[in-house]
């Protein structure tokens, strides 16, 4: 599974013990999840904004976080946020 365009990271900083990373990402009206490469070397917990419609629980293997969305019916954009280390 895997989004027809990609994730893109825009910026990273870090808090603590704990690195942030955040970017945009395109779901094109056809795609029910895919993955998003955050950069991060163990991404522990992710946000995106609307209108991603998330089912489910997202799955995290190292920096990647893969979820599955609601068909947008459109494309729809939105942006995401990444924790981890």
């Amino acid at each position: 599974m895997a989004f027809g365009t990609a994730s893109v990271k825009t910026n990273q900083t870090q808090f603590a013990n704990k690195r942030v990373t955040y970017g945009t990402l395109k779901i094109t009206n056809s795609e029910t999840g895919g993955d998003i490469t955050t950069g991060l070397s163990n991404c522990e917990f992710i946000i995106l904004s609307s209108p991603a419609v998330v089912t489910g629980n997202p799955t995290f293997s190292g920096g990647t976080a893969t979820i599955a969305v609601t068909n947008p019916g459109a494309d729809a954009y939105c942006q995401w946020i990444a924790i981890g280390t």
